[in-house]
């Protein structure tokens, strides 16, 4: 046999066993590269998606804040209309006592007859419907808030008039809208006429008192006429004397 034929037929048995080999090797080869490819294409995608998501988020946040800025700079801005309201108001209003609410003069100051328990009226009563407002008859404070007994829901506040301490007290109260403690301003709604209590209609007992609160079913006490102050003080009776 002629040394290169058999060098040729030994090359190309090697070759046959090596190239069918050599080829798997490069179709897996090329396989794992698509394989990479499309993962590498799904992260970049995920990638995007994340990215997107990312800027909704911050678009989002930055909606919130601006609106939480708006509605703060409102919330500022009604604060100052209610500061100068307050002012007007108290501008507006007469210098010592008014009258708390308008309606009907149902029972005025005086003697009583004891039908009801006392035999002095140490107050005066004005009836309207319930839900009717009542307003402070004078700037002061908020002594307490009480909502049992003959007076059923009930408000006492404290002023100072002219150096001078004064209470005035609000009865039979359908809806009390202040708190202990809480400084008004005269004129301030401090509730709603009602019913409550010892009470056969709905009106509000209305108490003046020279100093603190001191009741007396018998006699005046330390109380004055409703009518008189406001005479006397300056304010204006919004009520009509009908009983």
């Amino acid at each position: 046999m002629n040394p290169e034929t058999s060098d040729t037929s030994l090359f190309k048995q090697v070759l046959s066993t090596i190239l069918p080999s050599a080829k798997a090797e490069a179709a897996e080869s090329e396989e794992t590269k698509r394989d990479l490819q499309a993962k590498q294409a799904e992260t970049t995608q995920s990638l995007k998606a994340l990215e997107t998501k990312q800027a909704d988020v911050k678009a989002e946040r930055q909606k919130a804040r601006s609106a939480h800025v708006a509605a703060y700079k409102q919330l500022k801005g009604q604060a100052a209309q209610l500061k100068d309201l307050k002012q007007q108001t108290a501008a507006l209003a007469p210098d010592k006592v008014m009258m708390p609410a308008t309606g009907r003069l149902s029972q005025g100051y005086g003697p009583a007859s004891g039908q009801f328990g006392y035999t002095f009226h140490n107050g005066l009563d004005i009836a309207a419907n319930v839900g009717t407002p009542i307003y402070a008859a004078a700037a002061g404070t908020v002594t307490d808030v009480k909502s049992g007994g003959p007076y059923g829901k009930h408000v006492f506040i404290e002023h100072e008039i002219d150096g001078e301490k004064w209470t005035t007290v609000y009865a039979h109260m359908h809806k009390i809208e202040v708190k202990t403690g809480q400084t008004l301003l005269q004129g301030e709604g401090i509730g709603q006429i009602g019913n409550t209590g010892n009470s056969s209609g709905p009106h509000l007992h209305f108490e003046v008192h020279q100093g603190e609160y001191a009741y007396s079913s018998s006699s005046a006490g330390n109380t004055v006429d409703p009518m008189d102050v406001v005479e006397v003080l300056g304010g204006a009776s919004p009520i009509k004397a009908t009983y």
